[in-house]
């Protein structure tokens, strides 16, 4: 009984949680408050943004992932911060900035999807709490498992969400 309450109530959020997310991408898509060059820019400023939104939902294989370069630690380690800082940096910047991170791309290629899954948890806990985070890899991709990264995406998109 308890299981198919659950089940019922996770049918809910989902459906929730998908229309909040196509609305975002179809304001993000919109262009709307921009002012592009010309219409050039913004047609390649659509179809970039429609390669993003299809890599984030993986309801149909993108044509291409878009990726961003990620420095990893290296900026905050050289601008004098330990790891311990960075992992709680939300305490210090608040609601002001916006941070990203920092699964580690040696997680994503040696270890197993329930070890990605636990440490995408502690940081959505600790980083994540009332917004303002982006879950993400430290520093690409590159020979990471395809199913840690399918781990990575799925658990942030199932726990990270919010309401």
């Amino acid at each position: 009984m308890v299981r198919r309450e659950v089940k019922e109530r996770w049918t809910e959020v989902e459906a929730c949680v998908k229309d909040k997310q196509e609305q975002q991408f179809a304001a993000w898509l919109s262009g709307k408050g921009i002012s592009f060059e010309n219409p050039d820019a913004e047609r390649a400023y659509k179809m970039r943004t429609g390669l993003i939104k299809d890599a984030i939902q993986l309801v149909k294989p993108p044509q291409r992932v878009p990726v961003c370069p990620a420095s990893g630690f290296f900026p905050a380690r050289y601008a004098g911060s330990t790891l311990y800082d960075a992992m709680y940096a939300k305490q210090t910047v608040g609601k002001v900035a916006c941070i990203a991170g920092n699964v580690p791309l040696g997680l994503l290629c040696t270890g197993t999807e329930d070890q990605v899954k636990v440490y995408c948890k502690a940081l959505i806990d600790t980083a994540g709490r009332d917004g303002g985070f982006i879950l993400s890899t430290g520093a690409g991709m590159d020979d990471a498992k395809p199913d840690n990264v399918r781990a990575m995406i799925q658990f942030s998109k199932a726990y990270g969400a919010l309401s």
